[in-house]
């Protein structure tokens, strides 16, 4: 073959082979980038929430304070109702035991708030709940400031132990606060939030929405999810929320998981105790494993809503359920 031919086929091969490089790296730029500029808008979103934290307490509350250590990908929160049947009397349930080993094992997958008194909201206990777990009796949220930089403000979410430590909104707007913090900046984060039917006032059940976020860390819901361990209840048994009409403590007494269809774990209101009562029930039956916690029909109920892959798919819900003290 002639030379120069030879010559010609290599410098041709030689550039092949860069194209064939430059072709490569751009198309892990291509499939890596988005997931960076993700990961970075994630965490900016992160900051705006722990700068919430910071900005509402004073030097001696974050001194008092336990240090606070899967997308609901669907824009269409609503769930099919559940029919509830009312059932006998009875004067409490307790949570039945359900082996854990029997369950799918963990892996990654605008309306104004109502601002009436609540005479039964309960002041945090003074003492240590569980464990390590201990409460501040003035966590000082500034409830004021928060209503004023978002209309749609409720109230302040708390897991003591957990990273979980955000506000709430109260908005039907659910495809704005999947996609949006708290301050209206766009982020895969989003906002924890309250369906506009619930009445965090004088209502019998609130239930609050948020994302599970698979990798990034411990933020929004995705702590929930260490709920399908027993051991991780032990220890975080209670729930803090501070509303616009008072502090309130829950104690955990289900954690269960479900489909988006199967029933409506964000039911807000009861004809009767009977019906109360029915759903309570309902919820207990199908509990991960027993927690003790006894329900009455004159109670009031907190829900924590998040997506749960690893149990059934884009459908799959983990629903963590407390009972007001």
């Amino acid at each position: 073959m002639n030379p120069n031919t030879i010559k010609r086929y290599k410098r041709i091969s030689n550039w092949l082979l860069v194209l064939a490089v430059i072709l490569f790296i751009a198309g892990i730029a291509i499939l890596v980038g988005p997931v960076i500029i993700q990961e970075n808008e994630m965490n900016t979103a992160a900051q705006e929430y722990e700068k919430l934290v910071e900005d509402n307490l004073n030097d001696s509350d974050l001194d008092s304070i336990v240090p606070t250590a899967e997308f609901l990908t669907d824009s269409d929160i609503s769930v099919s109702t559940f029919q509830i049947v009312p059932g006998p009397d009875s004067d409490a349930v307790v949570a039945p035991v359900i082996p854990l080993d029997e369950k799918p094992a963990l892996d990654d997958s605008i309306t104004q708030a109502p601002s009436n008194q609540d005479d039964n909201a309960k002041p945090l206990p003074e003492t240590p709940v569980s464990g390590s777990e201990s409460f501040s009796t003035d966590p000082a949220i500034d409830l004021a400031a928060l209503k004023k930089q978002n209309k749609d403000f409720v109230a302040w979410l708390s897991i003591p132990g957990t990273k979980v430590d955000y506000p709430v909104v109260l908005s039907d707007n659910t495809d704005y606060y999947l996609t949006h913090t708290f301050s209206g900046a766009k982020s895969s984060l989003g906002t924890l939030f309250s369906l506009g039917k619930t009445d965090y006032a004088n209502g019998k059940a609130i239930a609050i929405y948020g994302h599970h976020i698979t990798g990034s860390g411990e933020k929004m819901f995705k702590p929930l999810l260490s709920y399908k361990e027993q051991s991780f209840y032990t220890e975080h048994q209670y729930i803090h929320l501070t509303t616009m009409s008072g502090e309130r403590t829950y104690k955990i007494f289900a954690v269960v998981n479900l489909t988006s269809s199967e029933w409506d774990p964000s039911t807000a209101t009861f004809a009767s105790n009977d019906e109360f009562m029915t759903y309570v029930n309902r919820a207990c039956e199908q509990a991960l494993y027993s927690t003790g916690v006894s329900v009455s029909p004159s109670d009031r109920i907190l829900t924590l809503i998040t997506c749960d892959r690893s149990y059934a798919g884009s459908e799959g819900r983990l629903v963590v359920m407390a009972v007001q003290q």
